[in-house]
């Protein structure tokens, strides 16, 4: 199973601030490496998250509840609203 890596997120990251603008850089690296670890858990020598769709709603959830980037925006509030999160 393939997993995101912190250098992909990075280069994510990067694409969509040049796009749609916001602050440059993380501002906590801890949880990022955190978050992108989650997917990644398993019970018993399982994966938890068994699938593709798991695994994208376990990034999500994750990644919007410790909001790693230094840009915390109102958009990044309405996830962690939508992800009932805060």
């Amino acid at each position: 199973m393939r997993f995101l890596t912190l250098t992909e997120v990075l280069g994510i990251h990067r694409d969509q601030i040049s796009r749609y603008g916001g602050t440059t850089g993380i501002r906590d690296i801890e949880l990022l490496k955190s978050a992108l670890g989650i997917p990644m858990a398993t019970h018993g020598g399982e994966l938890l998250h068994t699938d593709v769709y798991e695994k994208a709603a376990a990034y999500l959830f994750h990644l919007a509840r410790t909001i790693p980037s230094s840009t915390a925006t109102s958009g990044s509030a309405r996830w962690r609203r939508w992800c009932r999160c805060s």
